[in-house]
């Protein structure tokens, strides 16, 4: 290519100009685009988008990529030029001696002649950037010469209807190929924010990013400056993580994002303002600030719609919203407050968003009340939004600590940020708070021994209130409402036997429970059956628990649910997968493509994926989604997951014989245990530092840990993670315990129980043929660790044997069945064999025959015979072709 050269008119900005770094999952669009260029039958592309979607990415990552492409003649319309005929293109004119005043068809016939006789230029590509806004003359101009075959053309717009009607002809008439750009998905931007900070972005990070801008790209590349300058996002060794700064946005940022409204009216504008501070209005109350007019102009361009599951108008953009926010005045602010204040009062029921109402007294220096302040409470935790929670228990000041219900609703809180010892705190106020309204009853539910979990407490707290008609947005029920029968309270009893790894409760708990299968999925009623659904797994019913987990995935489709609740949701189906060997991408019934299971958007996510991807023996793919995971943990770990993340992390690193990286990682867990919480998370712990323990060299100690945890598991009743330290001791070499996986597999379901049952029982009866169909397996559940390990008994056994045929049929079942051979699998078959007979299967290997093999080994004939025939038996071979075959890992 020769050069990129701008008709337009007017300054451009270095934003524009510049060429974005590609977006891998825009490739196809590319490709697309280049081919048009290319075509006989088109003549190019045109690029529809929003603002800011990329689609001056795509025109540049096109136009640099496309061989055949020589001069590139590139033009933007803007406000200026439209209004003016032939102004874009008056650069061009006078390059060629040209002049706007001559007949436009001998402009596109001179225009024509000089494109097309400079030598060895390649294809001429037109680039018109923001056609929308292109005069129509030169638009007229560049038509006719597509039509000449004189050029190809590339044009970007917002809107093809809004394009001159030149080229929305060739369009119509396919001429063109239209290619519709949408705003950038979270791993498009993950790319995208990766290379303009030139490292890795923890899942949390990105999220955050992609959210704000609601994937526009040109918001999030100004974003990031602005995240990174503030500690929203700092680096954390090589990654960058989601901080706890508060956001802060550049005037840049800003600007950037006020003119995609284009001007308003004072009127307009401070019927915005009004509604970003306040969060929602109801239509009455919107109605009532400003004119219908006003408030058509803003559904209009977008700024403001109803909300659905509300019937609220709310601010579309949230990031409009904050910078409208930090934009308006304290005095200004106060002045939109009194008049919402004053509509309020008239109001019968409450039409401002609770949160942002409290907020923004507060902001405005004035006390808030205890009613405002219960319901922005109760709202921000039932929203699951504890940070707001807390700040506006801060603000609440000695309401706080008098009213029961404020320090109920503070408890839960602290709760929900995984500050017990505060939510502790909190509900020893809310005793004291409350003592004159608790009976002797409620004292006595409040203080039974079941209830002693803080969790369980505030539940039953809550129960109390409603009972006594004084908790918000709870229906008042009996005062002494039979726990068993309060699904909240039942839920926090789950939750508590799962942190502290009492499995066995959770049944007995919970059954029937859950909702009968195929009736409506309430929010409480899916957690339950995860719930359920995980005890399972874990304990012995783990066919139940498929069938369970499958239902949760089912009505996660349908219920809106906060955030943090589907996370963990996502996070428990994965851990069941996990555990059962179910694979989760693998069409299992329940789980369709739009729910992703494994592209969680935050560190959970992140976490799972990659301890999923470490238990399989894929430490590549696992410590992508690792790393990132770990370093975001040490800057926020409110589920105590970093220990975890921590071994599998050493584990990979182990794995790939990375041992400088691995030790650092080691060190810290020699004391983490008091820090993890109890159940799964320390399990997977101990799994993971005595499998990286193995691998540094210490088996023997690595096999007394795996047992130690099996037998406790065994006495936990939990079967199936029983199952899971058996196997893996059996793996590191232990083949005593061979019985031992056979009976665990015994009271356990699954297809990691089905694995386990053929590999115990292939060793016990030495049967290579079952560890074969184990092999296979393995495989279909991904889990190449086991399957390279079974492979190897396999073969070793059928060697061991001295029986020839099954020797043969043991190797050629593994060659030919799709298992073939690697480099490291090839050195493996060499080490079966003596040095001696290793030196004539590397000669034989090179196409030597037996009497040239034995003048290389200086000895005879005869004795060469021998070796082959000792390697054909170790090996299950019976010529040279298929020792050559197996040798280098390729089926006969």
């Amino acid at each position: 290519m020769n050069r990129l050269e701008w008709g337009c008119v007017g300054m451009i900005s270095p934003w524009v100009a510049s060429a974005a770094p590609p977006v891998a999952d825009r490739q196809q669009a590319v490709s697309e685009v280049s081919r048009s260029l290319t075509s006989a039958y088109l003549f190019g592309s045109v690029i529809v988008g929003k603002p800011g979607v990329g689609k001056s990415n795509l025109l540049h990552e096109v136009l640099d990529g496309t061989e055949s492409i020589g001069r590139v003649i590139y033009l933007r319309g803007t406000a200026l030029s439209s209004g003016k005929p032939l102004n874009a293109l008056a650069f061009l004119l006078k390059e060629f001696g040209l002049s706007a005043e001559q007949e436009p068809q001998m402009l596109v016939e001179a225009l024509a002649h000089h494109l097309g006789n400079v030598p060895n230029q390649g294809t001429v590509v037109i680039a018109v950037d923001n056609a929308d806004s292109l005069d129509a003359v030169s638009a007229d101009v560049i038509a006719q010469l597509a039509l000449n075959l004189s050029v190809k053309l590339l044009i970007a717009c917002r809107d093809l209807t809004d394009c001159p009607s030149s080229l929305m002809t060739l369009w119509l008439e396919g001429a063109l190929l239209r290619i519709d750009l949408n705003e950038l998905s979270q791993s498009e931007a993950h790319e995208l924010l990766a290379q303009t900070l030139k490292g890795p972005l923890s899942r949390s990070a990105v999220h955050a990013l992609w959210g704000y801008a609601a994937g526009n790209a040109r918001l999030m590349k100004l974003l990031v400056h602005d995240f990174v300058s503030c500690g929203k996002i700092l680096r954390q060794g090589d990654v960058w993580v989601l901080g706890r700064a508060h956001m802060q946005v550049s005037h840049p940022t800003a600007d950037a994002v006020m003119a995609h409204l284009g001007p308003l009216t004072a009127q307009q504008a401070e019927l915005l303002e009004t509604l970003a501070l306040a969060g929602h209005l109801s239509m009455g109350m919107v109605s009532a600030l400003g004119s219908v007019q006003d408030l058509d102009h803003l559904q209009d361009i977008g700024a403001i719609h109803l909300a659905r599951d509300t019937s609220q108008l709310v601010v579309t953009d949230h990031l409009v919203a904050v910078v409208i926010r930090e934009r308006v005045g304290s005095f200004r602010r106060l002045q939109l407050l009194t008049r919402v204040r004053q509509l309020q009062a008239k109001s019968t029921v409450p039409a401002i968003h609770p949160v942002r109402y409290a907020e923004w007294m507060m902001e405005c220096g004035l006390s808030l009340d205890e009613e405002s302040g219960l319901r922005a409470l109760a709202y921000a935790n039932d929203h699951d939004d504890p940070t707001s929670a807390l700040m506006v228990a801060a603000g609440l000041g000695e309401h706080g600590s008098t009213h029961p219900a404020l320090r109920l609703e503070t408890a839960r809180a602290h709760l929900a940020a995984d500050d017990e010892g505060s939510a502790v705190e909190a509900m020893e106020m809310f005793v004291v708070a409350a003592r004159d309204c608790l009976s002797a009853e409620d004292e006595r539910r409040l203080r039974k021994p079941e209830h002693r979990s803080v969790r369980v407490q505030i539940e039953v707290a809550r129960s109390i209130l409603a009972g006594h008609g004084c908790a918000p947005g709870r229906a008042p029920s009996p005062a002494f409402v039979d726990v068993s029968g309060n699904d909240e309270i039942l839920l926090a009893q789950a939750e508590r036997a799962a942190s502290e790894g009492r499995y066995e409760l959770i049944r007995p708990m919970l059954d029937g429970k859950q909702g009968e299968p195929g009736a409506p999925v309430s929010e409480i009623g899916i957690q339950l059956t995860c719930l359920l659904a995980l005890a399972d797994a874990i304990r012995d019913r783990q066919q139940e628990a498929l069938a369970l987990a499958a239902e949760v995935t089912a009505g996660l489709q349908h219920l809106r649910l906060a955030h943090r609740i589907r996370a963990r949701l996502m996070f428990r189906v994965q851990l069941i997968c996990l555990i059962t060997g179910q694979k989760a991408d693998a069409g299992w019934t329940g789980i369709t493509p739009e729910l992703h299971l494994t592209s969680g958007d935050g560190t959970a996510g992140e976490f799972m994926d990659g301890i999923s991807l470490a238990r399989l023996g894929r430490p590549g793919e696992a410590l992508a989604a690792l790393v990132p995971a770990l370093a975001q943990l040490q800057v926020w770990d409110p589920g105590g997951l970093r220990c975890v993340c921590s071994a599998a992390t050493a584990f990979c690193h182990a794995l790939q014989g990375d041992f400088g990286k691995v030790r650092p990682l080691m060190l810290p867990l020699e004391d983490s245990e008091r820090v993890t919480p109890a159940g799964l998370p320390l399990f997977t712990l101990r799994y993971f530092r005595a499998m990286t323990l193995a691998l540094l060299g210490s088996s023997d100690q690595a096999v007394s840990m795996l047992e130690e945890q099996a037998g406790e598991e065994f006495s936990a009743g939990n079967f199936g993670l029983e199952l899971i330290a058996r196997a893996a001791a059996l793996r590191l070499g232990t083949k005593s315990t061979a019985r031992a996986l056979l009976e665990t597999a015994s009271r356990t379901q699954g297809p990691f129980s089905d694995f386990c049952s053929f590999f115990g029982e292939g060793l016990t009866m030495k049967k290579p043929e079952l560890l074969l169909e184990a092999v296979h397996m393995a495989e279909d559940l991904g889990n190449h660790l086991f399957a390279a390990k079974v492979r190897e008994s396999a073969r070793s056994m059928a060697v061991a044997s001295g029986d020839r045929n099954v020797t043969r049929q043991v190797q050629r079942v593994i060659v030919n069945s799709g298992l073939q051979l690697n480099d490291a699998d090839a050195d493996e078959q060499l080490n079966l064999l003596t040095p001696r007979e290793r030196e004539a299967a590397q000669l034989v290997k090179s196409g030597l025959i037996n009497r040239q093999i034995a003048q290389q080994m200086h000895v005879s004939v005869r004795t060469v015979e021998g070796y082959l025939y000792q390697i054909y038996v170790k090996l299950g071979v019976s010529n040279r072709a298929d020792l050559i075959a197996a040798l280098e890992g390729e089926a006969s």
